[in-house]
């Protein structure tokens, strides 16, 4: 049985929420595109390295069409009370934030070429933890 004269506040608390989010990373990523260079990509036809040359293109990414956002879930549970008369008031939290699909750029093997960096979809990040808060009013 709970006593009136002890507690004098009492509140539950509990919240969810889902967001979305691309991180830093371009809005082309999940497409391959090309650039070229006239200075840099420029070949010989039949041995002629002197006078105009014809321009090649190099890749510059390569697209992941599997590409979705980040998705994290946040719960929050807590619990705020007051003692004797509001002298001792605190309050006591739990969360908990998920983190799942987290998009990163992993290094390539050197036999996929130039441009061969893609972002995927591979990591996961969970943060947890407890929050206590109590104060005591001296008048």
């Amino acid at each position: 049985m709970i006593d009136n004269k002890m507690f004098s506040d009492l509140k539950l608390r509990a919240s969810w929420g889902r967001n979305g989010s691309l991180a830093k990373i371009s809005s082309l990523s999940s497409q391959t595109y090309f650039g070229s260079d006239y200075n840099v990509t420029s070949y010989g036809i039949n041995g002629n390295e002197t006078g105009s040359l014809p321009s090649g293109y190099y890749r510059i990414q390569t697209g992941n069409p599997d590409l979705r956002w980040e998705t994290t879930d946040q719960t929050n549970i807590g619990l705020d009370f007051g003692l004797l008369n509001q002298k001792v008031s605190g309050s006591l939290d739990f969360y908990r934030k998920k983190t799942d699909g987290m998009l990163i750029q992993p290094p390539y093997l050197g036999t996929f070429g130039e441009g061969a960096y893609q972002y995927i979809n591979a990591a996961n990040m969970t943060n947890k933890g407890v929050e206590l808060s109590i104060g005591y009013n001296w008048q």
